[in-house]
């Protein structure tokens, strides 16, 4: 999932909108994992991963070469079919995918992994409610695992469009009762990426990562 996406139609749930967005583009992301996601978790232990609304899945492909065992998860039917076929041109045969939402699929899979990442895991146009998302993403993190929040702390330059400041201490405040979490990470971070016409510009990513006691 992402904060960039379209407004929904009148009726549309957020898998409805997100399979929407996926099936009208050839290709979302660039194919390239995370910068938040590899600077922060390159020299943890490896273990079973699960990344949340994993799109196209490159974290988890990411995840995969660096020999976790890693699961991915998204509203979107096609999303999922396009990490599937990255996997298999890849040749990552550790990487697993599946079409679920996070609240169903952790209710079967609680304290399940080493480490669950939620990249951008933005609710859906009120649609969703982000606490429980975030919830729901914890529960599935095991005793001495680490779940990983990485949000846009602001719109990027270019967009018309605005949201409430994300930081750390907010998504802290998202995950409800915190005695359980310990912070190992809090930050705001700056990324370089090229905006719609071609020019360097920066984007600040909430960074969030703790680790369960």
């Amino acid at each position: 999932m992402n904060a960039h996406s379209h407004e929904p139609w009148p009726g549309e749930n957020a898998a409805e909108s997100w399979e929407k967005r996926y099936s009208e583009s050839d290709r979302i992301w660039s194919g390239r994992p995370n910068q938040a996601l590899t600077g922060t978790v390159q020299d943890l232990p490896v273990g079973r991963a699960l990344d949340v609304g994993c799109g196209e899945g490159a974290d988890v492909l990411w995840l995969a070469r660096h020999g976790w065992r890693a699961d991915g998860i998204d509203l979107s039917t096609t999303a999922i079919e396009r990490a599937v076929e990255a996997a298999d041109e890849h040749g990552t045969g550790s990487a697993s995918f599946d079409v679920a939402d996070v609240s169903t699929w952790v209710s079967t899979r609680q304290h399940s992994y080493d480490l669950v990442i939620a990249m951008f895991l933005h609710a859906h146009d009120g649609h969703q409610d982000r606490s429980a998302l975030l919830r729901s993403a914890g529960e599935a993190v095991n005793s001495g695992g680490r779940l990983l929040v990485v949000s846009h702390a602001e719109p990027p330059p270019w967009s018309d469009h605005g949201w409430e400041a994300i930081t750390p201490d907010s998504d802290r405040v998202l995950l409800g009762t915190t005695d359980c979490w310990e912070t190992e990470v809090a930050e705001i971070a700056g990324r370089t990426v090229r905006d719609p016409d071609g020019a360097e510009a920066t984007l600040r990513d909430s960074v969030l990562l703790l680790r369960r006691s």
